[in-house]
Parts: C-alpha cells; sequence; structure tokens
C-alpha cells in the first residue's frame, strides 16, 4: 500500500519520557519541532496538555494509523494539530509508558478517536471506496478479457547490448502470417517499420503523434503505450483479431517506476499467440515474467544471449583532440552536448548530435549522418542507450554524473553497461573509454564492466501497475455520493494511498499525472477525460505545458485549433555558420519547445480526433520545425 509520510525528523534531545522517539519518515507534511519535544519534555507528567503531539504522531504512526483505516492524506489538515490539542485538554489524558512505536497507547488511541470523531462519514465513504481500489489481480480485469481466452506463450530472450536478441525476435515477427511490434520509443518503431516496408509487408505504424499505414495491416510498429488490446483491425470479420506473433522490446523496463505500467498493460493484455520479451539479463526479472505468465494461464520459455563480439576497456583517457572517425562521446545534457559539438568542430571535426530533447525525426537524421561517415564524430546523451543502430567503434565518457529530474547523480553500473554496451556492433569489438575531463571516476567504468551480473540479481522485481480509467472513474462516483466532488489531483492521491497490490507488482509513480492534474486543476473535464490529458507525453517545461493547458481549455468549448505560428519559428538567423555554442542553444531550444507543442496537439488528436480538427496542419508545421532544427545541427 502506498502512503505518503511527513519529512525526515531528526533531533538530538533524549526524552524523559521512556520510549519517547523521532523516527525516521519521508515526505512533506507534519515535522515535530525542538520546540515541541522542550514542551512535552517540560511536563511529563501533564502532556495532555502539550500541543506537540500532533507532529509526533505524524513523524512515527503513520503505518499505525493506516492499519486502523486512516489513510495518511485524512491527516493532512494544519487545523488538526490544534483541534487534537483541545481534545486532549477534554480528555485529560495521562500519557502513560511509551509504545513501541515511540508513542505512549494511550496518547495513541486517543489520536484514533479523534480521527473518527472528526471524520467518521469521511472514513466510512473511504472504506466503500477502498474495495474499488484493489489492483491485486490486475490479470483479472475486464480489458484483458480477450488475452485470457487464449493459450498463449511467452518467450523471454535475454542478453547484454549487440547480443542479437532483439534481431532473433523480429525474425519471428517477420515470418509471421500477422505481428505487432512494441517499441520503447516512437524512434525505435519508426526504424522497425522501416524494415517492414522494406521488407514488401503490409505494415502499419502507430504512435501516440503517427498514424501510418491501413488500418487492417498484418504487421504493426506501435510505440508501446499505444498497443492495441483489443487485437488487430479487421477489413475482412472472418480473419481472427489474435496476432500470431508480438514482440515486445526492451521488457527490463516494465519494473520502471514511471512507465513500467505500460509494458504490463500490454503483457497482460495483448492478444497475441506468441509473446516474445527482448531484456537485459536479471534472475529477478526471470522470475518476475514466470509468476506474470503463469497467472496469466500462460507458459515461458527463456533463452539466454551472450554478447557477439568483445567489449574492451581502454585504460587510457582520451584527449578530445584525439578523437577517430566512429567515435561516441557521452555527455548527459543537450547544454553540454551543444557545447561539445562546437568545441569539437573547432578541433576540425565533423559532429552529429544525438539527445532526448531532439524529435524523433531528427534523432534518425543525425544517426544517419553518423552511420553515412558524412560526421565523423557523434556527441550523444544517453538517449542512444534504447535502440538505434549506429556504427559506434568505441564509446567515450565525457562525464559519469547526469541530472535524472530530481538530482544529480552518479551513473548506476547497469546504466554504465547498457552505454558501454553501444560500442562495436555486430562481430566487430567494440571499445570503450573515459574522456581526460572525467579521469577521476574513471574507477566506476572499469568496476561496471568487470561486473558478470546485473546489480539487481537476487533481489526482487515488480511490476509497474497503474489504474485504468474505469477504477478512477467508479472510485470517483463512489466518493462523490458521499463527498462530494473531488479535484481530480486529489482523486488520483486518494485512489493511490489506498490501493492494494499484490507482491508482483508495484503502483507506479503517478508524478506526471498528479502534476499536470494539478496544473489542470480550473479545467473541467469528465475523469476519464482528464486522465488522458495528464497521461500527455510532455517534459515539464512552459512551451508544452501551457499548450496542453490551452487545448484542455478549448476542448471543453468544442472544437480545438491548431494555433497560429506563423512569424514565431524561431528560425531567423538560423542559416548562418558562425552561431556561437550560446546562440546554437537557444535557437535549437526554441525550435524544440514549438515541435513540442506539435506532438502535444497530435498525442491528443489520436485521442480524441473529432475536437482536434487540425492534425495535418500540426503535422506539417511539425515537419518544417524538424527541417530547421538538423539544418541548424548539420555538421559544419
Amino acid at each position: 500500500m502506498l502512503r505518503w509520510r511527513p519529512r525526515v525528523v531528526r533531533c538530538a534531545i533524549q526524552s524523559p519520557l521512556p520510549g519517547l522517539k523521532l523516527r525516521a519518515a519521508s515526505q512533506q507534511g507534519f515535522a515535530a519541532r525542538v520546540s515541541d519535544v522542550n514542551d512535552i519534555q517540560a511536563c511529563p507528567r501533564e502532556t495532555h496538555k502539550s500541543s506537540a503531539w500532533w507532529g509526533l504522531l505524524m513523524s512515527t504512526c503513520a503505518d499505525e494509523f493506516a492499519k486502523r483505516g486512516i489513510p495518511y492524506f485524512v491527516l493532512q489538515s494544519e487545523r488538526l494539530s490544534q483541534d487534537f490539542h483541545g481534545f486532549l485538554l477534554r480528555k485529560k489524558l495521562p500519557a502513560g509508558p511509551a509504545g513501541v512505536s515511540g508513542v505512549p497507547p494511550a496518547i495513541f488511541e486517543a489520536a484514533v478517536a479523534f480521527v473518527y470523531e472528526k471524520y467518521g462519514k469521511k472514513l466510512a465513504s473511504l472504506r466503500r471506496a477502498k474495495a474499488l481500489a484493489d489492483l491485486q489481480r490486475p490479470e483479472s480485469w475486464s480489458a484483458f478479457s480477450g488475452a485470457r481466452q487464449l493459450r498463449r506463450r511467452w518467450f523471454l530472450h535475454m542478453g547484454a547490448t549487440n547480443s542479437g536478441k532483439t534481431h532473433e525476435a523480429l525474425k519471428h515477427l517477420f515470418n509471421a502470417r500477422t505481428g505487432i511490434y512494441l517499441a520503447p520509443l516512437r524512434l525505435l518503431a519508426w526504424e522497425v517499420f522501416e524494415r517492414m516496408r522494406s521488407a514488401g509487408l503490409h505494415c502499419a505504424l502507430r504512435t501516440g503523434q503517427e498514424q501510418l499505414g491501413p488500418d487492417d495491416a498484418s504487421h504493426v510498429a506501435c510505440t508501446i503505450e499505444m498497443a492495441p488490446l483489443k487485437g488487430r483491425t479487421l477489413r475482412d470479420p472472418s480473419e481472427p483479431s489474435v496476432w500470431e506473433v508480438a514482440v515486445v522490446d526492451e521488457a527490463q523496463l516494465v519494473s520502471d517506476p514511471n512507465r513500467g505500467a505500460a509494458w504490463t498493460r500490454a503483457l497482460l493484455g495483448l492478444k497475441a499467440m506468441a509473446l516474445h520479451l527482448c531484456g537485459s539479463p536479471s534472475d529477478g526479472l526471470e522470475q518476475l515474467f514466470q509468476a506474470m505468465a503463469t497467472a496469466c494461464g500462460d507458459a515461458l520459455k527463456v533463452r539466454r544471449f551472450e554478447r557477439l563480439a568483445p567489449l574492451l576497456f581502454d585504460e587510457a583517457p582520451v584527449e578530445l583532440s584525439s578523437l577517430q572517425a566512429e567515435d561516441c562521446l557521452l555527455c548527459f545534457s543537450r547544454v553540454e552536448v551543444l557545447a561539445a559539438k562546437k568545441q569539437l568542430e573547432g578541433l576540425g571535426f565533423r559532429v552529429a548530435v544525438i539527445y532526448g530533447g531532439l524529435p524523433p525525426e531528427v534523432r534518425q537524421h543525425q544517426a544517419r549522418l553518423f552511420n553515412a561517415q558524412e560526421a565523423e564524430v557523434l556527441v550523444a546523451s544517453d538517449a542512444i542507450g534504447l535502440g538505434l543502430n549506429l556504427r559506434i567503434r568505441r564509446v567515450i565518457f565525457a562525464s559519469f554524473q547526469k541530472f535524472d529530474g530530481e538530482q544529480r547523480r552518479f551513473l548506476s553500473a547497469s546504466e554504465l553497461r547498457q552505454l558501454a554496451g553501444r560500442a562495436g556492433r555486430g562481430r566487430r569489438p567494440g571499445h570503450v573509454a573515459a574522456a581526460k575531463s572525467a579521469e577521476s571516476d574513471v574507477a566506476r567504468l572499469r568496476d561496471a564492466l568487470e561486473a558478470s551480473v546485473d546489480e539487481r540479481q537476487g533481489t526482487e522485481v515488480q511490476a509497474a501497475l497503474l489504474p485504468l480509467p474505469e477504477h478512477l472513474e467508479a472510485f470517483s462516483q463512489c466518493l462523490e455520493r458521499d463527498l462530494g466532488a473531488l479535484p481530480f489531483a486529489e482523486l488520483v492521491e486518494r485512489f493511490l494511498a489506498v490501493a492494494d497490490v499484490s507482491p508482483l507488482y508495484m503502483l507506479a509513480q503517478a508524478k506526471t499525472v498528479i502534476r499536470l492534474a494539478h496544473f489542470l486543476e480550473d479545467i473541467r473535464l469528465h475523469p476519464s477525460e482528464k486522465y488522458v490529458f495528464c497521461q500527455a507525453p510532455i517534459s515539464p517545461d512552459m512551451a508544452a505545458m501551457t499548450a496542453l493547458h490551452g487545448f484542455a481549455r478549448d476542448f471543453v468549448s468544442g472544437a480545438v485549433v491548431f494555433p497560429d505560428l506563423a512569424g514565431v519559428d524561431g528560425t531567423h538567423g538560423m542559416d548562418g555558420v558562425d552561431m556561437g555554442e550560446s546562440e546554437l542553444a537557444r535557437k535549437v531550444l526554441e525550435l524544440e519547445n514549438l515541435h513540442k507543442v506539435c506532438d502535444t496537439y497530435l498525442w491528443l488528436a489520436s485521442r480524441f480526433p473529432s475536437a482536434f480538427v487540425d492534425a495535418p496542419m500540426a503535422e506539417k508545421v511539425r515537419r518544417h520545425v524538424s527541417l530547421k532544427i538538423s539544418k541548424a545541427l548539420r555538421p559544419r
């Protein structure tokens, strides 16, 4: 069960009350102040007069409250501390000896009685709604009923980068009469779609922003979030709607707390006779998939792959001036990537760049330039870690730290191995080294490469899980009957606070959903519609957020017209070859932001096609912006 707890409280004061302690708790909330502890210490025989107990209860008893049916969010009213103080004064309870949690049982029992006295109706409503937040057997959800009618076979292809595991799975897909490929990135979906077209297959591409090819395609390449759980779209009703083969790439991401729920949904609900899962080697992952397959009534078979060519560690640090053709320099922010590009161009290199903020089509274009040797050197971020066939001979780390959205941290051993593994393709050996600037941390790279097992070996791996829209809608209706309408962000937070999952699963982080729900709080939408808007794959920058808010506002009114971007495409002066580093970064960022506006519109248009009526215009502007970015980043 997911519970929100208060921020860590640490205090060196020794309490005269036996067993009184302040235990660590996380997240924001009620933290006891040192003055509160002093207040309790000052009157040990009349502790009911202290106003500090509520802070101590919040710091120590979140789990105990939950066992009594009191979720943490119920306790998060700022008035409760004062009200509880008054409650204790009326009851005149002696504190008594401390209990297991460090708080005297008499005080804790008084707190439970106080909460039920104050919020009895709300808690009764939550108990009824909690039954609708039971996510313990997701394989039995009605959304996955089509897959439960099949006896599916799971084939787990496990191996390191460049081990041939995905190539083997795709052979099964291309040889099947019907098949679907599920990609972690639009770029990979595009890559496999192009291969399908080259093979002469009746194929289609389905991503959140692109819908190419016929509805009744025999083979489809799509992003994992777009997995069609209803099966194939058929023109002839006599044909089976079940896929013969499905390939799920980067299956280890099922345990990712941010995106893993999309893999869980696909694995549990895809109507395919054979599921081919490609993932990194991990005992915990294998055990998870075995348990998931068994729960679905399916069978699983494992095949392990070894790397096709060795990965060699070069001890000597690399000077940038000594880079060679087919080298890839790894940086970990767009600013660092673009700065390195300008620096290397100043040394006479022709440079291609790839990083996560670039549109997929621009990354694809940059990859083609590098593979065709029109650019000698590639400067990239960890965006190359998933997929992308690149002719990299040597990977050079310019840094071993990245900002992960919350903090700047060192790359984990598995991340280092994943990125290092991009060196060498097929039977060509790969080389890995550190740049001179990262020489002091090179031991991290050496240790990661020498480790022969995944760092999660021997630990439990869980699949991420999120409720479906119908779960939230039923939960919302139950609470509304007793408590009235709730803001959508509060609805999601309450659902996650009381939801139950089995040991196979963990509740996925819904930070993005909740953040967008707060941002769209003033927009009145049906919960199921707002849930869709809050799952839009946008970054937390103002361009995309403002566009999403405007689209949601117009959606309530009716048709959503694509905004007029004429004259604001940020391309003035982009043809010059003498732009400095800061000017290049600024211009490219402007274009990336415009591309995100187009992407957001097209993603929503694929969900609400009757409302988002200007999809062709948005697509035209997006292509124009992508060409401008490619032009700005072309090798000099």
